[in-house]
């Protein structure tokens, strides 16, 4: 089966739409730094397109990796997003920042035991969120600079992006994962592996979504910026594609929060990002 095509809220996205220059089957209300207003917002602007919508944005600054995270979600507020969004699944990012586990000996290398640890609090995390949604739950891979390239913002710690991390959460807890490539690029290059041997790790058989974009240098670090698709990122995601079935793939460039805006968004990018998709995806 043809994955679906989605691509972030943008009006830039509905202007294309409007005018029939764009075929999507979907439309993913994006991750911001806004809380429930701004959310509920994109979401009544997704509605509009008349499409079915993705809900990434959650409106609360929580992940996978949180302590207690069902404690501390509100948990009718996201109820009420998952309504008005009328969701099919739960995505939430699997990301355990260093301010979330002061006790750990380094973000940039885990025991064993301490391992085991966040394992144990991420898949209670997960099947928390599975039981008292009732709805799939995807976890989508994070993002691992380490303190030596980035010391005040290393990313999440070194375990959690791992593929054998991914993979004992993926089996133990049945939770599908939402493979964003960019993330598996970056991830890859601070762990020292080459994307192919990084990609082989995870768990593909549980890939439902996949999400591209181009990753961006930034005074010398490669940076998760939702840059604008290059022909060497479609080769890449072909590559993914080849041994994946996702059920949709999404572009994720472009955004209706002007603080997120990514570099050079714009129609021109996005209408070309979503055509080579397109072809990719065998759609003309």
């Amino acid at each position: 089966m043809t994955p679906r095509l989605a691509a972030n809220l943008s009006h830039e996205l509905l202007d294309l739409l409007a005018e029939g220059l764009v075929v999507v089957d979907a439309v993913k209300v994006p991750t911001s730094g806004s809380g429930p207003a701004a959310r509920d917002a994109d979401i009544a602007l997704a509605r509009s397109s008349g499409l079915p919508v993705i809900l990434h944005h959650w409106g609360q600054p929580l992940t996978a990796g949180s302590a207690d995270l069902m404690d501390r979600l509100d948990l009718e507020d996201l109820r009420g997003a998952v309504h008005a969004s009328r969701a099919a699944e739960l995505q939430v990012h699997l990301y355990l920042l260093p301010s979330d586990a002061p006790d750990l000996t380094s973000p940039d290398r885990q025991s064993q035991a301490e391992r085991r640890a966040i394992l144990d609090r991420v898949r209670r995390n997960i099947e928390g969120l599975q039981a008292w949604s009732g709805l799939p739950v995807l976890v989508e891979n994070g993002v691992h600079w380490g303190t030596r390239v980035r010391p005040g913002r290393p990313g999440s710690v070194r375990c959690v992006v791992e593929p054998d991390f991914i993979r004992e959460l993926v089996e133990t807890t049945g939770c599908g994962l939402l493979l964003d490539v960019a993330h598996a690029q970056i991830s890859a290059l601070y762990l020292g592996l080459s994307f192919e041997e990084y990609l082989v790790g995870l768990p593909l058989a549980a890939v439902r979504e996949l999400h591209a974009n181009r990753p961006l240098w930034v005074d010398g670090v490669l940076r998760d910026r939702h840059g604008a698709v290059e022909e060497e990122d479609a080769d890449r995601l072909a590559r993914v594609l080849s041994v994946t079935t996702p059920g949709t793939v999404t572009l994720e460039y472009g955004t209706v929060d002007p603080v997120h805006r990514p570099t050079g968004s714009g129609r021109d990018e996005l209408l070309r990002g979503l055509k080579m998709l397109a072809g990719l995806l065998g759609r003309g």
